[in-house]
């Protein structure tokens, strides 16, 4: 009598590979699996510990189940509702009847929120003492604050007055919005030079610095009057 013992049955195998298409809030997750033999099943464990060890979160990739018959295999997780400018660690898992295969730890972070953005625009409606100046913001996704600096120094270093925008704060989908301040109290025939600047937790941007020059003051002016004395004739003599 003798014996034998049949060999084991293969593992199936996965690959983790390089996240994909990763935006401020959004990411691929990617893997390639091999099922050996059976159905298999891939998971990717995700969160943002290094070691994949607490506070994880758990995807099953859009092509599983595998078929048994699959070998390098193309599977993938879209990943919604990630934290702006955060690293994030992912490994693929494979499974099926005959056991389970991890893949290697991988990671990516996710894209900074966009900063807003701000154009200063000409200024409108001037006279010799006031005027309105004008700009267009965008938000770019977060509640967005716009000021004017304004003032006689070329530069707005100093001297300068700072104003809200009439139409502060600007939405979060603001996208082109018209924004204006009123000026009053202005000296006439005077050069002034104003920025818009846009504010959100994402960030703060300027326009460039436009200026405009109030009217001169028109100074009051006097016809004279001119008096035509009779002439006397002689007959008045007579």
């Amino acid at each position: 009598i003798r014996q034998f013992t049949t060999t084991a049955a293969p593992l199936p195998a996965v690959t983790t590979n390089p996240a994909t298409s990763v935006t401020v809030t959004t990411a691929t997750i990617n893997g390639t699996g091999t099922s050996n033999g059976a159905s298999s099943t891939v998971t990717f464990t995700w969160g943002t510990d290094s070691t994949l060890t607490t506070g994880n979160n758990t995807a099953t990739a859009s092509q599983s189940p595998l078929a048994s018959s699959a070998s390098g295999t193309a599977v993938t997780a879209a990943l919604t509702g990630l934290t702006p400018s955060t690293t994030y660690y992912f490994r693929a898992t494979i499974t099926n009847v005959n056991g389970a295969a991890d893949g290697v730890i991988r990671q990516f972070t996710t894209n900074a929120p966009p900063a807003p953005t701000v154009t200063t625009e000409p200024a409108t409606s001037v006279t010799g003492t006031t005027a309105t100046i004008n700009g267009t913001g965008t938000s770019n996704g977060a509640s967005s604050t716009v000021t004017f600096t304004w003032g006689t120094d070329s530069t707005l270093v100093s001297g300068t007055t700072t104003v809200t925008a009439l139409e502060s704060p600007l939405a979060t989908s603001a996208s082109g919005a018209a924004v204006t301040a009123a000026l009053t109290g202005l000296t006439p025939g005077t050069t002034y030079y104003f920025r818009a600047t846009i504010t959100n937790v994402n960030g703060t941007a300027d326009g460039v610095i436009r200026q405009f020059t109030t009217e001169t003051a028109q100074t009051p002016s006097v016809t004279p009057t001119t008096t035509i004395a009779a002439a006397a004739t002689n007959d008045d003599a007579l």
